[in-house]
Order: C-alpha cells, then structure tokens, then sequence
C-alpha cells in the first residue's frame, strides 16, 4: 500500500498543477500531466501491488459458536482488542476504496489514455475540478496510511497472540505507536 503514496503526493502537492497549462487562450481549462493513477475500479490495491483483508474467521466462529467464555481472559481480552482492530481496519479499506473510487471515476471523465503504460496521461479540468482531484488524492493518502498503521497493529497482535501474550492492557497499550505510522513527508 506504501508503494500507492507517491502518486497521491504528486498530486496532492500540486506539483502536476503548477506545472499545468492552459488548454487553450479562451477557456479556463488545464492540461495537466500525471502518471497513471494507481487505483483500480472495486479494488483497493493495484494489479501490482494487492490488498487482501485479514481473516476473522476464528474469532467469528469462536463468537458465534459460544466458545468464547471457553478461552481464558486474557486471550479471550487478545482475541477482542483484535477483532476491534479489524473493525477500525475495515472503516479505513472502505475509505481508501471509495477514495480510489472517486480518482477511477474523475480519471475516467478528464484523463486522456497514455500511449503507453510508462507514459503520463493528458488530464483536462477545470481549475475547481482540479483541486477536488487533489483534495480527493489528500484523503485517499490519508485513508492508506491509516489503513498501513490498522494493518501494522494487527499484525502485533496477531504476533502477540501466536506467542501467547497475555498482557495486552500493559504492553500492547504502551507500545511506540510511533513505529506503526509513515515516516514524515518532507
């Protein structure tokens, strides 16, 4: 999902907007030249780079077949505090999807077709239609690095659980969240 980022920056930065030119004297349209988006209709990721959800099949089972009271509380405190993440996990998919949405949609509307896949495409936009491609890249980008920080605390969970932790209140609680979050853009 990192590997999305650079074209949200691109974007976002107006880098291609200050570089963008009129389309012709009498209108108030911009060229503006981007590398292809990376996003793909009714998918989060890209054919390169796919995104799969977490499964949580064995807490849902364990839940719906009453096995839960079974399990000692502090896996059972493990098991819930993850299947919370999950829930935070899947708010942020849903977000960077119908970001991505809304990109494939406005690309579809004002992006000319590269001649070839390692070119930039010719998007042609108003200024107002410019800025609401940018400010939808800003809370797409947004949405993916909330996405990697949800995805980087399942995953110490998911390590905690293997290794039996029990104290998820104390060490998971007072862990540096600061090593889940993307390092800061200059």
């Amino acid at each position: 999902m990192q590997n999305l980022e650079p074209w949200f920056d691109l974007v976002m930065h107006d880098e291609a907007m200050i570089k963008a030119t009129p389309a012709s004297p009498h209108q108030d349209k911009l060229h503006i030249t981007l590398p292809s988006a990376p996003c793909l209709p009714g998918s989060v990721g890209t054919a390169e780079f796919r995104y799969f959800a977490p499964s949580q099949a064995v807490w849902t089972t364990a839940k719906e077949g009453g096995l839960v009271p079974l399990l000692p509380v502090e896996q059972s405190r493990m098991q819930a505090r993850l299947a919370h993440n999950y829930d935070l996990l899947g708010v942020a998919r849903d977000q960077v999807f119908n970001g991505c949405q809304a990109i494939v949609a406005m690309r579809r509307r004002f992006a000319q077709p590269a001649p070839t896949p390692d070119m930039p495409e010719l998007w042609t936009m108003t200024p107002d239609q410019a800025e609401h491609l940018a400010a939808t890249a800003a809370d797409t980008k947004i949405a993916i690095q909330g996405l990697l920080f949800r995805l980087r605390w399942s995953k110490v969970y998911e390590q905690g659980i293997v290794n039996g932790e029990t104290a998820a209140d104390v060490k998971m609680m007072t862990i540096n969240q600061e090593r889940f979050e993307d390092p800061p853009t200059p």
